[in-house]
């Protein structure tokens, strides 16, 4: 199986800065490969060279990311009712007192 072109990073090499294709083998290795100067470079899944080549990465197939959903504006809050109001106490124990 041939390798995956999952997008570009710029070159490596202090002296070239070119921008270069990523592709994911089926090892799951990143392979960096400059045309212009010959750089090669393999990464391992789970090691830092990985992590930071795939943060370099622009990715080829990955999409502009959606709009953010706009927040509706909450409705407004309703003023609580008004507690009911007792004309007299009267002691449950006694009512005629």
């Amino acid at each position: 199986m041939a390798a995956e072109l999952i997008g570009e990073a710029k070159c490596w090499n202090p002296r070239c800065g070119k921008p270069a294709p990523v592709k994911l083998t089926a090892t799951k290795k990143l392979f960096h490969r400059c045309d212009w100067c010959d750089f090669k470079q393999y990464a391992d899944p789970g090691t830092m060279v990985y992590r930071d080549l795939m943060a370099e990465t622009t990715r080829a197939a990955d999409p502009a990311p959606p709009p953010a959903p706009v927040a509706a504006e909450p409705a407004p809050i309703a003023p609580a009712p008004e507690p009911k109001k007792r004309a007299s106490w009267t002691n449950p124990m006694n009512p005629g007192a």
